[in-house]
């Protein structure tokens, strides 16, 4: 799967999969954000088609990065803070790439009340982690961790002989 990548885009999905914007990704690798857009792009246009998306959201690329080993799991030995039912159905989702539409119709619940949990989740998360800004990338790390989901779209296994 990832020999459909240049090594230039694995730099780049290795930066978005760790929480870097567009803005912090250009000067990284020395290159313009345009450059670091166009790589975007190219990456989530790869896989959509490899993986039959029709949308790549960061938790896709991260996991997606993880499961081809191009990024390390970070945040395995902290504990979870106490969330609601709802903060942690809604913080599995977004680890899972949902939509805050997406959750919004799955729960019956309005996008401003999805609004509300995920902001809740993140004070929390962030209190947890000891960060002054959490990502999405820093949640699908969290959420491996923690073992509330597992490394998505990882390459199959070669069969025995």
């Amino acid at each position: 799967m990832s020999s459909l990548l240049t090594s230039r885009q694995i730099d780049v999905l290795r930066l978005i999969a760790t929480g870097h914007a567009n803005k912090q990704i250009a000067p990284e690798l020395s290159i313009s954000i345009k450059t670091v857009a166009r790589h975007r792009d190219r990456i989530e246009t790869r896989l959509k088609k490899e993986l039959g998306l029709r949308f790549v959201s960061e938790a896709v690329l991260t996991h997606y990065a993880l499961a081809q080993g191009f990024i390390e799991q970070k945040y395995a030995y902290i504990p979870c803070p106490e969330l609601t039912s709802r903060e942690s159905d809604v913080f599995v989702r977004i680890a899972k790439g949902s939509s805050n539409k997406e959750m919004a119709s799955e729960f019956g619940l309005s996008i401003k009340t999805i609004d509300k949990f995920r902001q809740n989740l993140r004070q929390k998360l962030q209190s947890a982690l000891r960060i002054p800004y959490l990502s999405t990338p820093d949640i699908v790390h969290f959420a491996i961790a923690l073992g509330r989901v597992p490394v998505l779209y990882k390459s199959p296994e070669p069969a025995a002989a």
